[in-house]
């Protein structure tokens, strides 16, 4: 990217435009408005049914990842925090016993108990962030801090509910 375009595209994203056409506003969290995106994913199925695109970009795209590992962890690792804190969102971003709400100190938790059985089915799987996105994020979690999750693993309630 040359810099007039480093410079156009933060120009419109300053603006509060999409950085492709410079027309629409992205959602709140996205790089670019929807028709873009839609034109895009359209655009890249089409390229994809080529013959021989889907492979090649298979090939390319390992060969890219297994020179570049220290990359593709940053990557994963941000990925990987973006899917949990869009899961935090959705059951509210903060503890549902002490209403902690940093985010190093929170996890999921099971309300109805059953963690170990249903870990043992995702294990197969990405991962139980993962999990909860696939399925349309189960009625039957919650977000408890680390010690509230702990205490109600360990003594079957958390102190902060006895009281």
């Amino acid at each position: 990217m040359s810099s007039y375009d480093k410079h156009r595209v933060e120009q419109l994203s300053q603006r509060g435009l999409c950085p492709r056409c410079g027309i629409r506003s992205p959602e709140e969290g996205k790089r670019w408005c929807q028709q873009c995106r839609d034109y895009y994913l359209n655009y890249r199925k089409k390229y994809m049914k080529r013959p021989g695109k889907k492979e090649r970009h298979y090939e390319t795209s390992l060969a890219w990842q297994r020179r570049n590992p220290e990359k593709v962890a940053i990557m994963a690792k941000r990925a990987r925090r973006k899917l949990k804190e869009i899961i935090f969102k959705h059951y509210g971003s903060k503890c549902a016993c002490c209403g902690e709400s940093q985010y190093e100190f929170l996890t999921i938790d099971h309300i109805n108990g059953g963690g170990n059985k249903d870990r043992r089915k995702i294990s197969k799987m990405r991962g139980s962030f993962f999990w909860i996105k696939q399925n349309n994020y189960p009625d039957d979690l919650q977000i408890l801090c680390a010690n509230c999750n702990t205490a109600k693993a360990y003594h079957g309630i958390c102190p902060h509910q006895k009281q």
